[in-house]
């Protein structure tokens, strides 16, 4: 089973809080049609969807006739999802499953992750069901992090010893992850090695250009705040002053496309 499923199915507000700030929406464009060249109408499985967020992002910016189908274990999430798409006029399905137990009846042209991979010690193998969902000339992106990348782009002002002593903290915790056979911090930088093994081409790597700015003359600062605080409470706690932050997502984008002799390798 995944990973944490029935934890992330309580936390929508918290999901909806950090997805706010992962990206820039001229750079997912950028990505959509400049990278991916996702310019024709396309049938798409994203696994781990949550609430459709995701969806909802790519849809907007894809021709008429693409669909979307969302694959996730977490009950509240799709129903979450499931309201917001209902007056939508895509085509959308959302599929109540456990991602390693999960087979797509059907080939798309793209199938894409967006953080969930981390959370599931068994990664390798959603990672081949994705690349078994698309067609011969399909796409499979994941959008992952590397917690240590990560971490390295936080800063906040007043905190620079206490930062110190988070990295430290937080590469105990990662690695005992690892060691106690749950999550890999890593993960993200091992995507595109992974694909490669398993026989997708045109492996393609860029990274987030988002970067989380905080500070008090923000038109929307005591909300910015509420949340980052409740993000970074390990670091700072509710009584905190006025916050001057910058956090860079770093989320690693990995590309590849599926060709003739993928499936020989899974």
């Amino acid at each position: 089973m995944e990973m944490h499923d029935k934890d992330w199915d309580g936390q929508i507000e918290y999901l909806k809080n950090t997805r706010d700030y992962f990206w820039n929406d001229d750079y997912f464009e950028f990505l959509v049609h400049s990278v991916w060249k996702l310019n024709t109408p396309i049938n798409i499985i994203d696994f781990g969807c949550g609430y459709g967020y995701l969806g909802l992002k790519l849809l907007k910016l894809l021709p008429e006739g693409s669909s979307y189908t969302g694959i996730d274990i977490g009950t509240d999430l799709l129903t979450e999802a499931n309201r917001l798409f209902q007056n939508t006029s895509y085509k959308y399905e959302f599929v109540k499953a456990d991602l390693l137990e999960y087979e797509p009846y059907q080939k798309y042209d793209l199938a894409i992750c967006q953080a969930p991979l981390r959370h599931i010690p068994q990664y390798e193998k959603v990672l081949q069901k994705m690349i078994s969902s698309v067609t011969l000339g399909g796409k499979v992106v994941c959008v992952e992090v590397n917690r240590r990348l990560e971490n390295a782009g936080l800063y906040i002002q007043g905190y620079e010893s206490e930062l110190h002593k988070n990295d430290e903290w937080l590469h105990q915790r990662w690695q005992h992850e690892v060691d106690s056979g749950g999550r890999d911090y890593l993960l993200g930088a091992k995507i595109p090695i992974l694909m490669e093994k398993y026989g997708l081409i045109d492996i393609a790597v860029r990274v987030n250009d988002y970067a989380e700015y905080i500070s008090p003359k923000q038109k929307d600062y005591d909300l910015h705040k509420l949340k980052f605080l409740e993000e970074h409470q390990n670091i700072l706690d509710n009584k905190a002053d006025d916050v001057f932050a910058l956090n860079i997502r770093s989320m690693i984008i990995t590309c590849g496309t599926k060709s003739q002799i993928t499936d020989e390798n899974l």
